[in-house]
């Protein structure tokens, strides 16, 4: 509870409102909750087909395309963390990712970036329809990197 107090405390500092009629809604999601994306400039690949770069920040999670056959070992390689214990936890070598939408709810709607797989969407959608309410200023969303844990990702929170 005391990450949910600390994410909750975070999002209402960054409410761009003087309305403080509403009650804010701050949706966290659950695992693989949360849209992944990623930069990479790495030194090998797992096969030759399989990018080095990708020239940009691009979709990680959720990548549908991603998971078909043959490209779905090209993105297990982007994807993967390196663990060497409990506390040291990293991206594979040449892999930068960040969650999409920090504080607003682009990144938790939906799942993917074709609005193929709803989330928070749905719901959202109704909020907004209510008197007083709008995304990024007292519906806001709290994206995290899943892979990590939640305990992990306290450090990532975006710094005042």
């Amino acid at each position: 509870m005391l990450i949910f107090g600390l994410i909750a405390s975070l999002l209402l500092k960054y409410s761009e409102g003087d309305d403080q009629t509403q009650r804010p809604v701050i949706l966290v999601p659950g695992v693989f909750g949360s849209q992944v994306e990623g930069n990479y400039d790495k030194d090998s690949s797992p096969h030759i087909y399989c990018s080095k770069k990708s020239g940009g920040w691009t979709t990680l999670w959720l990548c549908i395309e991603c998971m078909l056959p043959p490209v779905v070992s090209c993105w297990a390689d982007n994807i993967k963390l390196n663990i060497t214990d409990i506390n040291n936890i990293k991206n594979r070598d040449g892999v930068k990712t960040k969650v999409n939408d920090w504080g607003y709810t682009g990144g938790i709607d939906y799942l993917d970036k074709n609005k193929f797989v709803v989330q928070f969407g749905k719901m959202t959608d109704g909020l907004v329809k209510l008197p007083g309410y709008e995304r990024g200023v007292n519906i806001r969303g709290a994206p995290y990197d899943y892979r990590y844990g939640f305990e992990h990702c306290v450090g990532m929170l975006p710094q005042s």
